[in-house]
């Protein structure tokens, strides 16, 4: 019952939208080949008139593609194309897609050219609107996520589609039209089905069939306008978004080729240049790039980033990065992407990096300082187990045993926080000559608290470890084992860069928002990741596929992500682990392939269209030449021809009846004789 109410859901939808589109059409008197021919004074062909239904089987025939072999060629190919692209600039990844691709066709096919257009600014409202709604949008996650769950349904995507094909369509169709393309290609999710429909409109009118490609440009989730199976090919990046097209769009299988996330050249370069990240060779050509951003190469390197605005809490980040970092001994670069947000990059290059660390160590012993006077200084009579009062981390090695001899003390201890061995000390439990116990002084029953000394009860001494604070909750405390020797820390804040490739090859950790790009192209360098921010809804899948990949980790706590990181960096193994996951999960020659299996795909679509336009020629010669008409000579002379045939004709018919008379007579004198 679901699949018949699923295949009749379908059925209407197509022939709904085929009819709106099909009834504007004819209102607007949109020029056909068939009009333009009696136009030109010329007669329409036979089939010009032929019904709805063997025009739909000519299109089944038509449907039936022949690709060429799937041997791919790695060498350039003799003949350029014509490509548009469907974008919009709704976020960076479309048009960096768009770009990708765009320098794979002019590689392979030589002389190719290319445009990138957004239809959707010939459209109507909202569509024509996308682009500032979508950047209020992206700054209010919120509103996003509501405005992408109510729209990422089937009846939503029902009714969108309907309405531009109503409203959109005849524009979009006219705007392709006169660009004259060999194939579409579309890299954004409102630019599917209206477009295929303006195409298969397109090929009915010219007589030439004009393909349509989808390229999906998200890697774990992707919005249900993705998959409209009016397209030749859709090309997509992993088994989940396979998945939603099958079981939301009902893609067929054959339409559908997994490539992985198109991304820019230079991806693909630096991928074959470095190979493998953990192996000698890669390490070494990872040097040379540091030596070549001049970038110390003795140090860590994270490249931070938040887009091509340099949006979200890159400054806390980087400040948190700073301050673990130096606290735990780690030699580092922290490279800020600050995009074009030069605010940033200027208080990045001014702030005083020091003075950040010697605040949160100041934070920090005022808060330990709060919680002892909270926890020792209270009047406790010594129980039979001292730890249960203080636990035992809190206790320098040997005192939990000196403390178990007082188990049975009858007066009340006033109990310090003890980390080492001086403050015991302080208060006389035991020297380094270890006194016995018999001598130690216990304090007596009107002691006050007054009387300690605070100065000596909150000395560390050599203490165990220190605990530093970042931020303001307590959940983010760790511990800086003593002696650890500060590390030598550099914020570096860079401004819009475009050798993007080069930096991640020279860094050890990527720390960025859930962008799907992004994700693609340090997957093909075998960058790990951090991810910080994400879109609800549309990035949330890409979240998925790093965690599930086992190359990166999510987390959106400054402090953190700080903690993190340092444990990564000061874990080689793990990172070895998370390099290898990553090289595993990306495709730097996605974008190369695609273009090639559309080329070839192409090439072959634009022979058929020739070798039809060749026989539609010479069939329209024939017809012209019978639908010649005659010059005033001929005329004449076919006239004359014509009675001199006709006198003929009368003179042969009164010969025949003469004769027929005579032939009569005869007969009946013959009678008359034999009476």
């Amino acid at each position: 019952m679901k699949d018949y109410l699923e295949y009749s859901y379908e059925y209407v939808y197509s022939y709904i939208i085929d009819f709106l589109v099909d009834s504007r059409t004819v209102n607007n008197k949109t020029e056909t080949s068939e009009t333009r021919k009696m136009k030109d004074g010329k007669t329409p062909s036979a089939d010009a008139g032929q019904p709805r239904q063997q025009e739909q089987a000519q299109e089944a025939v038509d449907d039936e593609r022949n690709p060429p072999s799937k041997e791919k060629h790695k060498g350039p190919r003799e003949k350029g194309l014509k490509i548009i692209f469907l974008s919009s600039d709704t976020g960076g990844g479309h048009r960096a897609s768009s770009e990708s691709l765009a320098k794979q066709f002019q590689i392979y096919f030589p002389g190719s050219t290319y445009e990138i257009i957004d239809v959707l600014a010939d459209s109507c409202f909202p569509y024509n609107a996308s682009i500032p709604a979508y950047k209020h949008l992206s700054q209010n996650p919120m509103q996003w996520k509501l405005v992408y769950e109510i729209s990422n349904s089937r009846a939503h995507n029902f009714i969108t589609d309907m309405h531009m094909a109503v409203m959109s369509e005849e524009r979009i169709r006219k705007r392709i039209l006169s660009l004259e393309p060999d194939a579409v290609v579309s890299v954004h999710p409102l630019m599917t089905n209206v477009p295929q429909i303006a195409c298969r409109n397109i090929s009915r009118q010219t007589g030439k069939r004009l393909p349509i490609y989808t390229v999906v440009t998200d890697l774990g989730s992707a919005h249900c306008t993705w998959f409209s199976r009016g397209c030749d090919k859709m090309y997509i990046a992993s088994e989940q978004i396979r998945n939603l097209a099958q079981s939301r769009g009902k893609v067929k299988e054959q339409q559908i080729v997994m490539t992985g996330l198109p991304i820019r050249h230079d991806f693909a370069v630096e991928a074959e240049a470095l190979g493998g990240r953990t192996t000698p060779e890669g390490q070494a050509y990872q040097k040379l790039m540091r030596q070549k951003l001049d970038i110390d190469s003795d140090r860590r390197v994270v490249l931070l980033m938040g887009g091509g605005e340099g949006v979200g809490s890159l400054a806390s980040v980087a400040e948190a990065l700073y301050i673990e970092f130096v606290l735990r001994g780690v030699d580092a670069a922290v490279l800020v992407v600050c995009g074009r947000n030069k605010v940033l990059k200027e208080e990045l290059a001014t702030k005083d990096w020091d003075g950040a660390v010697e605040e949160c160590e100041e934070r920090s012993r005022k808060r330990h300082t709060s919680q002892m006077k909270e926890t020792c200084f209270s009047s406790t009579v010594v129980p039979m187990d001292l730890t249960s009062v203080v636990p035992e981390r809190c206790f320098a090695p040997g005192v939990v045993e000196t403390f178990e001899k007082l188990k049975h003390a009858p007066t009340k201890l006033i109990l310090p926080l003890v980390t080492s061995n001086s403050n015991l000390e302080a208060y006389g439990i035991f020297s380094s000559s270890r006194s016995p116990v018999g001598s130690l002084p216990i304090t007596p029953e009107d002691s006050s608290d007054e009387e300690i000394d605070e100065e000596k009860s909150l000395n560390c001494g050599d203490a165990v470890s220190q605990s530093i604070v970042i931020g303001d909750s307590d959940d983010f405390i760790f511990d800086v084992p003593p002696n650890t020797p500060k590390g030598k820390v550099d914020v570096i804040g860079l401004g819009f860069i475009t050798n993007m490739a080069e930096y991640m090859v020279a860094t050890d950790i990527l720390v960025s928002k859930a962008g799907p790009g992004t994700i693609a192209e340090a997957a093909s360098v075998g960058l790990p990741v951090m991810l910080t921010n994400y879109l609800p809804g549309q990035e949330e899948g890409n979240v998925s596929f790093v965690v599930d990949g086992q190359f990166g980790e999510y987390c959106d706590k400054p402090p953190l992500i700080a903690k993190t990181l340092a444990d990564w960096l000061t874990n080689p193994e793990k990172l070895a682990e998370m390099s290898l996951a990553a090289t595993a999960c990306g495709k730097p020659m996605a974008a190369a392939e695609i273009a090639m299996d559309i080329g070839d795909q192409v090439l072959h679509i634009m022979d058929q269209n020739e070798c039809a336009s060749n026989i539609s020629l010479v069939s329209s010669s024939d017809e012209e030449q019978q639908q010649k008409p005659l010059e005033p000579i001929k005329v004449q002379k076919h006239q004359n021809c014509v009675k001199e045939c006709s006198r003929e004709e009368e003179t042969v018919r009164a010969e025949a009846a003469n004769t027929i008379m005579n032939a009569s007579s005869l007969l009946d004198l013959a009678a008359l004789d034999s009476s």
